[in-house]
């Protein structure tokens, strides 16, 4: 099975010069510096972005997926229509270029979780989003849970956007679970979800984007870690 990234290739190098073990490097070789080119060359190029007959976690590729075509489709809209009133460079359309920059825009800042120091690399502090800017409040176990108000996708949403109010009029197609009716093996009709190719309006996978960001945001919180303990 080929090696999977989430993201682009920027991601991959912001990735590691945040990562403990160029942290480790630099302090056991003070004099080696930074070079994000140089990492981004280091990147195989059998390491590609997930494919749906690949054994990939579905909550993470069809945020994923989503939000490419989401990006394709309003640079289109953009190309056609100029906006005026932002630029393709503003926090919002940034968000939108990959999953990295879309948790950056829609959360505040990582902060240190000191205590979890790693045994081989005492000085090094790991950082993470806040559990406040990504929670899931739909788990029952999270209901009470405040809310942060200072982050958000809502706060970085353009109002009163062309571009945005004319989601409905362009057509485009992404990969969405479907409802499939299916003959189990005791020869019996059941359903399930099916990822399919679905044309439909930007406005309705906006929608689908908005629906799911938050899920998202927590379990690629969970899942980060959840991996350095």
């Amino acid at each position: 099975m080929p090696h999977t990234r989430h993201g682009t290739k920027a991601d991959i190098v912001k990735w590691v010069l945040q990562s403990e073990e160029l942290y480790a490097h630099k302090q056991l070789n003070p004099d080696c510096s930074e070079s994000p080119s140089l990492i981004q060359t280091c990147i195989c190029d059998c390491i590609k972005e997930a494919k749906t007959g690949e054994c990939v976690c579905p909550v993470c590729y069809d945020f994923e997926h989503r939000l490419r075509v989401f990006n394709s489709g309003v640079t289109e809209l953009r190309e056609q229509s100029p906006c005026s009133c932002c630029s393709i460079d503003s926090k919002f359309f940034r968000a939108t270029k990959s999953p990295m920059a879309f948790q950056e825009a829609v959360c505040c800042d990582k902060i240190d979780f000191g205590g979890l120091e790693l045994p081989h690399s005492p000085d090094f502090t790991p950082r993470f989003t806040a559990f406040n800017c990504v929670v899931d409040d739909k788990p029952a176990s999270h209901t009470g849970v405040k809310m942060c108000k200072k982050c958000g996708l809502n706060r970085i949403i353009p109002r009163g956007c062309p571009i945005m109010e004319s989601l409905s009029s362009k057509k485009v197609r992404w990969n969405k679970r479907i409802e499939t009716p299916y003959k189990t093996k005791k020869d019996e009709w059941s359903t399930k979800k099916v990822l399919r190719e679905h044309t439909g309006l930007l406005s309705e996978l906006w929608d689908e984007i908005i629906l799911s960001q938050r899920h998202y945001l927590f379990h690629t919180w969970a899942t980060s870690y959840i991996r350095w303990q």
